[in-house]
């Protein structure tokens, strides 16, 4: 609930079941707290009646100095208050206090636990501005979703909090039956994403996971997606999956673990929040509404290959245009008839996968349909572990479907995002395409998807580069010095992760001749 009045952006957590309201500093028993940067007397004394009237059928606790705030203790403000207000002269701004906004920010840090907790870490600063929700008036869209971020972490403590105290104070540790994922080679922990949270877990924790067979994987992030470097742990709760999921990120676990659905999983809380910068960080979700982005192209992700000497208009990639659970079938659909796609290179899908979709109550992409009923789709099925023997045979053999099809061709996974971001970056650099304009492609995703961009916002550009783009390019190049990546030649290198896919020589030059331009020479 929005209580103004402490500032002008106060709220209150209102617990109904329990009938109790957690007011932060909006209302309590120091005045001089409370009016420390109210934006008007009259404000405040709103939220004291109002508060009043709440009193009536819920507890109030306020987060200075200890404790209840009593129905007396608001009579008590509401009478000091009024006082103020009527010595005050008309023609004056009533209630603005003439603190510099530096001194309150500096209160602010000061008495504000979760930040000297954090400041220790260097990042109690960053934290506390949000928490001071200062110049609410001028906030800016990415400082509100921020906002919002925090207030959900600040219920999500408060629910923990509620959890650990029906456990006796005892440390927060759930057990759960595991199935294997077997498109990524994951465990499923048989619990679904919001009865996680509601059992006291949240994203940005840190974790420890211990398996009935011995497997153990300490300390170790609970993610709202896989914002880890390739072949690190995990628990994610990814958004639209029916469970939980452990794993390594782009390598899978169950197999290298020795899982089986006999096994069981133990989760305890090793630290609330230790990784909640990064999570606020790269956590991004998108819209599925077409009227939410600027054309059908925006919306469906949907671009030709550039780079090095690539054919112009000849690789499309984007969304898929067969399934449906993002909304964006029928809109790849209709562009890759414009376009005039002649194959399909769709990573994602069994046969059986695209039966089902297919078989489904809004499946209307008809074009895509003609071109699998002639062929002209090669269904691989990956995962999105690209430096496994598996990811790689299966793209040796649509690569090979893709060397007898005519062009244009599509290539495509559920978004066009990760699978899709890797083979095309594999076949960029197989062409001579540059790390930057592998990078600039790679980059358009998240574009098109978050609003993220290099001039707009640095920050997330800089770090979602680093976590996946310059991942692949590592693993390509085989090195660790990522320094030397913008000037690295990947050309051999894409041969070299082709050829131990099992392509030869031969199919390897004959596809390099097919999606790039001819030679001068």
């Amino acid at each position: 609930m929005h209580l103004p009045g402490h500032t002008a952006g106060s709220i209150g957590l209102w617990d109904e079941e329990n009938r109790q309201i957690f007011c932060g500093d909006a209302v309590g028993t120091n005045m001089q707290m409370m009016s420390l940067g109210t934006p008007s007397m009259e404000v405040l004394a709103e939220t004291i009646s109002r508060m009043l009237v709440l009193a009536e059928d819920n507890t109030v606790w306020w987060g200075h100095f200890g404790g209840q705030v009593t129905e007396a203790d608001l009579v008590s403000l509401q009478q000091e208050v009024q006082g103020i207000l009527q010595e005050q002269p008309r023609n004056t701004k009533r209630g603005t206090v003439k603190t510099s906004r530096n001194k309150i920010n500096h209160v602010q840090d000061e008495q504000c636990p979760r930040a000297q907790d954090l400041s220790k870490r260097g990042r109690g600063r960053k934290r506390c501005q949000v928490y001071s929700l200062r110049e609410t008036n001028a906030v800016t869209e990415r400082n509100t979703t921020m906002i919002r971020k925090r207030l959900a972490m600040l219920l999500a403590v408060l629910n923990a909090a509620m959890v650990l105290a029906a456990c006796g104070g005892q440390t927060l540790e759930q057990t759960y039956p595991i199935l294997r994922d077997s498109k990524y080679d994951a465990a499923f922990l048989e619990v679904s994403i919001d009865d996680f949270l509601a059992e006291g877990f949240q994203f940005g924790d840190s974790c420890d996971v211990t398996f009935s067979n011995g497997l153990t994987l300490e300390d170790i992030p609970f993610f709202s997606g896989y914002y880890v470097r390739t072949g690190m742990p995990l628990v994610v709760g990814y958004p639209g999956y029916t469970y939980i999921s452990v794993t390594r990120n782009n390598q899978g676990i169950w197999t290298d673990g020795g899982l089986t659905e006999d096994d069981t999983a133990v989760v305890t809380l090793h630290e609330a929040g230790k990784y909640l910068d990064e999570e606020e960080a790269l956590s991004q979700s998108y819209s599925n509404n077409r009227g939410d982005y600027q054309d059908d192209v925006q919306f469906a992700n949907f671009r030709a290959l550039s780079g090095g000497n690539l054919k112009e208009n000849f690789l499309y990639r984007g969304a898929s245009p067969v399934d449906a659970q993002k909304n964006r079938a029928a809109v790849a659909d209709a562009l890759l008839k414009e376009t005039g796609i002649r194959f399909v290179l769709n990573l994602a899908d069994s046969e059986e996968d695209y039966q089902e979709h297919r078989n489904g109550e809004s499946f209307s992409s008809f074009y895509a349909a003609g071109l699998h009923d002639a062929g002209s789709m090669a269904l691989l099925d990956m995962s999105s572990s690209y430096a496994s023997a598996a990811f790689k045979e299966r793209l040796a053999g649509g690569l090979r479907s893709m060397l007898s099809a005519e062009g244009p061709i599509y290539i495509h996974c559920l978004e066009g995002k990760d699978r899709t971001g890797f083979v095309c970056f594999l076949l960029e650099a197989l062409a001579g395409a540059s790390y930057d304009e592998m990078r600039s492609d790679y980059m358009k995703t998240y574009a098109n998807y978050y609003g993220i961009t290099r001039e707009d916002s640095p920050e997330q550009y800089d770090a979602v580069v680093c976590l996946w783009f310059d991942a692949f390019a590592a693993y390509l190049h085989g090195t660790e010095d990522e320094a030397t990546l913008p000037s690295a030649d990947y050309a051999q290198d894409a041969v070299n992760y082709l050829l131990d896919a099992g392509m030869t020589a031969d199919e390897i030059a004959a596809l390099r001749d097919m999606i790039t331009e001819a030679s001068d020479a």
